[in-house]
């Protein structure tokens, strides 16, 4: 069988599977947050992008999504799944390009490293959940790989497309904008161009990132009179990791909205944001020691391999399929620290974790995190087989 064979049965697999499990699903059983998101798409849908009870508290990649499938489609959850199934299996086709480029062209890594995103089992859950994890992890994974491919030629093109990447990225939800100055700056750092060459490519990244996001930004200014870049939520956020009676993570015992409602102390969503957001952030700063030590608990509960609380079954699988990819995946992109690509992977990790240090944590908002790990993780297993097949001396 041939690499490109292999690579079509590993893609094939990819969709099988998510298609199959998609299908076993029926209305929104998961959580609230499906319902919400559907809601939202309808709401698009119904009144238009314009209409004020569209409102600014989610990003609005996802629900534009839905709302177009709902267009064409009419509410239609099953067609949503196929639609997140094929988007996983581009997804895995970003992550057979990055294991090449990590394999430094060996399509084995790339092979290996397909075949572990394939079998996850929660990227194949997560297909099947009307939520925007699926969308942003193949956007991560797109920015990653676009990042790959500016860092190796610095062309303008290629830095547009990294930079609208990352906007779309953002718009889905802004979690990679803190990773985008930090690869910009090490880039910079690194790269043998005139200082001149590198201005005008930052430049262009930062400018095709605010062009993909600008437009919705002007939406909300419209909205509200206030200047939203893309969602009204940081406050919620800040409340939900920093709460007096919170553990780091979404305590449904607790009721975050009459909390927030009764800070904000005002109807209008984006400045009860900002105001929430202050009040919070003087909660940190007022007693730092605490915050510090509730972070590092949110950074258990976003390296955990299983998702606490969940049946024995359920963790028993999510540990032994999960802890190994993370863990060879975190080893691999340490020892390619020194590479572009080891390098951008080690960046995310740290940005990743320390962004949710700050505000809260769970399982699934590690997933653009594992998705991109999956390469390292194949280039240790590819590198450990190829040792173990080399003749012995006696």
């Amino acid at each position: 069988m041939t690499h490109r064979q292999g690579l079509y049965l590993i893609l094939a697999l990819t969709l099988l599977l998510r298609v199959g499990f998609g299908l076993t699903q029926s209305d929104l059983p998961h959580a609230s947050d499906e319902r919400h998101w559907d809601g939202l798409g309808k709401a698009y849908l119904a009144l238009g992008i314009l209409h004020p009870d569209t409102g600014m508290y989610r990003p609005p990649l996802y629900g534009l999504f839905l709302a177009g499938i709902y267009q064409v489609f009419g509410h239609a959850p099953a067609i949503v799944r196929i639609a997140q199934a094929v988007i996983g299996t581009m997804t895995c086709w970003l992550i057979y390009m990055l294991g090449c480029k990590m394999g430094r062209g060996n399509a084995r890594v790339g092979l290996v490293a397909a075949g572990l995103f394939a079998i996850y089992p929660l990227f194949v859950f997560f297909s099947a959940v009307l939520m925007a994890e699926t969308l942003l992890v193949f956007l991560t994974t797109a920015s990653v790989v676009c990042c790959v491919r500016f860092w190796q030629q610095s062309t303008y093109t290629r830095a547009i497309l990294f930079g609208i990447a990352v906007g779309l990225s953002a718009l889905c939800k802004p979690v990679l904008l803190p990773w985008l100055p930090a690869i910009l700056c090490v880039w910079a750092w690194k790269s043998h161009r005139p200082r001149v060459q590198k201005a005008a490519r930052i430049a262009v990244v930062i400018g095709s990132v605010s062009a993909v996001i600008l437009p919705w930004t002007t939406r909300n200014y419209a909205l509200s009179g206030e200047i939203v870049p893309i969602s009204a939520n940081l406050g919620i956020n800040l409340l939900v990791g920093a709460h007096p009676q919170g553990r780091g993570y979404y305590d449904n015992k607790i009721d975050y909205l009459a909390h927030y409602r009764t800070l904000a102390d005002t109807s209008h969503a984006a400045v009860a944001d900002r105001k929430v957001a202050g009040i919070v952030l003087g909660w940190i700063a007022d007693n730092p020691l605490h915050h510090l030590r509730l972070g590092i608990d949110k950074l258990f509960y976003f390296w955990c391999p299983w998702v606490p609380g969940e049946s024995p079954l359920r963790t028993a699988v999510a540990a032994l399929s999960c802890g190994p990819v993370l863990l060879l995946g975190l080893v691999g992109a340490y020892w390619q620290r020194r590479t572009p690509e080891g390098m951008m992977l080690v960046l995310l990790v740290i940005c990743m974790s320390a962004l949710h240090m700050v505000f809260f944590s769970h399982t699934r908002f590690r997933l653009p995190v594992d998705a991109v790990l999956c390469a390292p993780a194949a280039w240790v297993l590819v590198r450990w087989i190829y040792r173990m097949g080399k003749p012995h001396d006696c």
